[in-house]
């Protein structure tokens, strides 16, 4: 598949994305360790929504900020998608049109060693979201692979911004659901992007 090149309307809000989260970072960078500026900095600029018809190419949209964010920054990405064949899809076109991104498993890939900014994670909400930790193989340590919460502890140990995709962001990641704790709890994420064609506005 050729590479697609962004229609003007999507190079704007593509630009206009990258241009918030760089002011985010930039303000991430000189709040250090302090635990409230950090948090200021994330709930004032840490959120994106994007909203578009269907056929609008929110992923291709999605992608190129992920791809840029990652080219200027030390993160890993989390894509949630909401079922297991928009995974496969979404894997199989961010590896087509993203040469800057690497694509990884959630079930056997979990090993920090090796991570490089722009590994994107693509999976469901429903293998890592649960209320029982060790429930789900992901939420446990193995010999090869830690778990997933200990992977986010690794990341951050080495210097890495997490990043979070919610594709169809209307399916199931609201309020108290375990797919938004799990966000909350495990992810705290720096960069979050919500991808919906409908979005719920109270949610």
């Amino acid at each position: 598949m050729a590479i697609i090149t962004l229609k003007p309307f999507q190079q704007k809000a593509v630009d206009s994305a990258v241009a918030v989260f760089d002011h985010m970072r930039a303000i991430l960078d000189s709040a250090g360790t302090s635990i409230d500026n950090r948090a200021t900095a994330i709930h004032d600029n840490g959120y994106l929504l994007i909203e578009a018809p269907t056929g609008s190419g929110k992923t291709l949209m999605a992608g190129n900020i992920v791809e840029r964010v990652s080219a200027v920054d030390r993160v890993v990405w989390f894509w949630f998608a909401p079922f297991k064949g928009v995974v496969d899809q979404s894997t199989a076109f961010l590896r087509e049109q993203f040469q800057g991104l690497r694509l990884r498993t959630m079930t056997d890939d979990r090993n920090p060693i090796g991570t490089h900014s722009g590994d994107v994670f693509v999976t469901t909400w429903s293998l890592v979201a649960t209320r029982v930790r060790d429930r789900r193989s992901v939420r446990q340590s193995g010999e090869l692979n830690e778990s997933i919460d200990d992977l986010i502890v690794s990341l951050r140990e080495q210097s890495y911004r997490i990043g979070v995709v919610v594709d169809e962001a209307h399916h199931g990641f609201h309020g108290d659901t375990q797919a938004a704790k799990f966000f909350r709890e495990v992810l705290n994420p720096e960069f979050t992007i919500l991808v919906t064609a409908t979005p719920d506005d109270d949610d």
